[in-house]
C-alpha cells in the first residue's frame, strides 16, 4: 500500500465520519420538527428524514472506499469520533448543556482515536 493510499484513505474515513455525524444532526432536527400524530410513511418520506438517508449513504460508500485502502482494526476506532462531532454540534448549534463525564468520555475517545492509529 502506498502513502498515497493511506492518506487518502483516511481522507475517506473522514469523510465518512462526516456524512455519518451530520446525519445523525439532521435526524435530531428531524425529531424535534415531526408532529407526534404522523404516520410511519409520512414521518420516513419527510425531506428532512429523507436527506438523513442519504448522507448515511453517503457515508457508507466514503466508509467502504476507505475501506479498500486501510485496514479496519485501525478505521473503525476513527469512527468513534462522531460521536465527539454530534456532542459538539449539540452544544454548539443546539445549547444542550454537555457535563463533565460526557467531555471526559469525548477525550478519552479521541485518544484512544489517537492511540489506535499511532503503530
Amino acid at each position: 500500500m502506498t502513502t498515497m493510499g493511506i492518506t487518502g484513505g483516511y481522507a475517506f474515513v473522514a469523510l465518512a465520519v462526516l456524512a455519518t455525524s451530520v446525519s445523525q444532526i439532521v435526524q435530531a432536527l428531524a425529531a424535534r420538527r415531526l408532529p407526534p400524530e404522523l404516520t410511519l410513511l409520512k414521518t420516513l418520506l419527510n425531506p428532512l428524514v429523507l436527506t438523513a438517508y442519504a448522507l448515511l449513504a453517503l457515508g457508507m460508500v466514503f466508509w467502504l472506499i476507505g475501506l479498500t485502502q486501510l485496514e479496519i482494526s485501525r478505521t473503525y476506532p476513527l469512527f468513534a469520533l462522531s460521536f465527539v462531532l454530534v456532542m459538539g454540534f449539540a452544544r454548539f448549534g443546539l445549547g444542550e448543556r454537555i457535563g463533565r463525564r460526557a467531555l471526559f468520555g469525548a477525550a478519552l475517545i479521541v485518544c484512544g482515536c489517537v492511540l489506535s492509529n499511532l503503530a
